[in-house]
């Protein structure tokens, strides 16, 4: 049997994983998948719901923007940098 190893894991972190494993009754391979989908899921989760939200500006909104923005770069309005 060979013994497979991650680099960057503590024996602390290593201990903790072996011992979440025992106390759900899982093997080591099972809890390492069941980590895997639920991350998975969790971040498919984040972006479906960043990207369901509704636009913060109309489309009329928008073209007014871009209406100010083109008619600020024809007057040569700087952008200015308040080092913030």
């Amino acid at each position: 049997m060979t013994t497979k190893t991650i680099k960057g894991i503590s024996d602390d972190d290593w201990r903790d994983f072996k011992t979440i494993a025992v106390r759900s009754n899982l093997s080591m391979g099972e809890l390492f998948k069941t980590m895997l989908r639920t991350y998975n899921r969790e971040k498919d989760e984040f972006w479906k719901k960043l990207f369901s939200h509704p636009p913060l500006l109309t489309e009329n909104e928008a073209k007014d923007m871009e209406k100010h923005m083109a008619w600020r770069k024809e007057r040569g309005f700087r952008k200015h940098d308040f080092g913030i």
